[in-house]
């Protein structure tokens, strides 16, 4: 592993234990805490698969940003795939507005589709 890369995660070590401070602090909820601390960590996984990390400059397209995982992982669902898009646009933000890392937020121009809650579920008769 060079250098580089192993300074950029002790950096981004840091600025995620802070972002998930900070949500907790403001949220108080353990579900939110516990989506977005395992979140961050899959993307941090598939990111440094790819030899970068959250601190590079994802601006060409970030490893993970359609699938949310691992390869031969099974296809998320839609709601989580937004709730995913949600979270990694929150730690970016969070970043940027305290100047702990100088990247650009790869989840700007994102948008998350919309989710019909009764797609391909069946329908209880009585």
């Amino acid at each position: 592993m060079n250098s580089v890369l192993v300074e950029q995660m002790s950096t981004s070590n840091q600025v995620v234990t802070a972002w998930l401070a900070a949500k907790s602090t403001h949220s108080q909820s353990a579900k939110t805490q516990c989506a977005s601390r395992d979140a961050i960590t899959s993307f941090r996984a598939t990111l440094q698969n790819a030899g970068m990390d959250l601190s590079s400059d994802l601006r060409a397209g970030a490893p993970g940003c359609t699938s949310m995982g691992q390869p031969g992982d099974q296809p998320q669902a839609l709601a989580t795939l937004n709730q995913h898009l949600t979270i990694f646009s929150s730690f970016y933000r969070y970043v940027r507005s305290r100047e702990l890392l100088m990247v650009d937020n790869p989840i700007d121009g994102v948008t998350c589709r919309r989710v019909h809650p009764y797609d391909n579920k069946r329908t209880r008769s009585r």
